[in-house]
């Protein structure tokens, strides 16, 4: 299909829109992920993280996951930081774990 009568499909105008502005849309990404924060139950907040830092790219695990912790609600980063974990994935287990011993 042609855009405007400039032979350019709409999807590779798409394409080369997002090529464009990748860098700045990962940016943003990145910004919103450095300020998101938990508030409401974990689960949310990992879906929210996890969602956020697929659309980043090049971001080292351990920063990412420096990053998941720093979003905790402070008992619940505190706890989990007391086992130093590396990877992100034990950190998002962890805070469940910490956030189901609240609960209890």
């Amino acid at each position: 299909r042609q855009k405007n009568g400039l032979g350019v499909t709409w999807t590779v105008f798409t394409e080369e829109l997002q090529l464009h502005y990748s860098s700045s849309v990962s940016d943003n990404y990145f910004s919103q992920l450095a300020k998101l924060r938990k508030t409401g139950s974990v689960k949310d907040y990992v879906h929210q993280f996890q969602n956020l830092s697929l659309r980043v790219e090049n971001i080292p695990e351990e920063n990412l996951n420096d990053l998941f912790l720093g979003g905790l609600k402070d008992h619940i980063e505190h706890e989990v930081r007391m086992f130093n974990p590396i990877k992100l994935s034990d950190s998002i287990i962890m805070a469940r774990h910490a956030e189901e011993k609240i609960l209890c």
